[in-house]
């Protein structure tokens, strides 16, 4: 059984200081879907300017999948196929005073559409290839597409957190946090865009050792080619999450731990190295 849905939430994004809402339209005919060669500028922002912020760039989301159930009364299970996330701007109600237009600030705009993609992405990517279980008896069409519709706003707003991240990295540090926030975007696209980076960094790899929270995290550190040090990894992830741990190391070669119940966790970007617990 196949069942398509397409659903659409709206989002507005501004500066300098972070706002995130519902937009009064659903969907408006003046609108640009993100691609790899979207490219936003000042005249795409036509709606009208106040004085509480310099810019906002509102935008909406479009999520198209396609649920297949397979269950015959005693074996159940459901997977997407057609899934199609993208962000989209909607012009009308994206604005930016005159005075404060600048390409440091058109830049941040153009980010703040990508890194929307981005998270979508991350959304599309945990849905895809996967195949899951369900109760052959309780679970029916309709619950499941509730179910997914509830875990895809679950994800949505976690990635609304990582805006107000980046808005924060763009006040407190200015150009400086905008660079930084410039490989973790395109990091981001990468990986969830192309399966990926652009560059030489590695995608984080999850490492599970069962029973093992409270001990130490440990790994080899072969930089002196006559001898091995055995050091400690002491940063803390900020969750055992894929989509977290990317935006934490931000594209650099990194590692970190966390524990989930009795499992220490080890994350890291560096495939060839060994790690362990003691």
């Amino acid at each position: 059984m196949e069942t398509r849905l397409k659903t659409s939430l709206i989002f507005t994004i501004c500066l300098v200081v972070i706002g995130v809402g519902p937009s009064l339209i659903f969907a408006d005919p003046n609108e640009k879907p993100w691609s790899p060669n979207t490219k936003i500028n000042w005249s795409d922002f036509q709606g009208t300017p106040t004085d509480e912020y310099d810019a906002w760039l509102s935008w909406y989301d479009v999520t198209d999948w396609t649920l297949n159930l397979d269950n015959d009364g005693v074996n159940c299970s459901y997977s997407f196929s057609n899934l199609d996330f993208t962000a989209v701007m909607i012009k009308d109600e994206s604005w930016v005073n005159e005075d404060k237009k600048d390409r440091k600030l058109l830049n941040h705009e153009r980010k703040h559409l990508d890194l929307a993609q981005a998270g979508l992405q991350s959304i599309q990517d945990e849905l895809k290839d996967q195949v899951y279980t369900c109760d052959p008896a309780l679970d029916t069409e309709a619950g499941l597409i509730q179910k997914t519709e509830n875990f895809v706003d679950v994800m949505i707003d976690r990635n609304i957190q990582l805006t107000i991240n980046y808005d924060d990295a763009w006040i407190d540090f200015g150009n400086k946090g905008q660079r930084e926030w410039n490989v973790k975007i395109n990091s981001l696209l990468d990986i969830y865009q192309y399966g990926q980076y652009s560059n030489s960094t590695g995608t984080p790899l999850r490492l599970e050792f069962t029973g093992d929270a409270g001990k130490d995290a440990i790994f080899e550190d072969t930089r002196d080619w006559d001898k091995t040090n055995i050091l400690t990894v002491d940063k803390a992830c900020n969750d055992d999450d894929f989509f977290t741990i990317l935006v934490q190391f931000g594209g650099a070669i990194d590692h970190c731990i966390i524990t989930n119940g009795s499992d220490l966790i080890i994350w890291t970007s560096q495939p060839n190295r060994s790690y362990g617990t003691n």
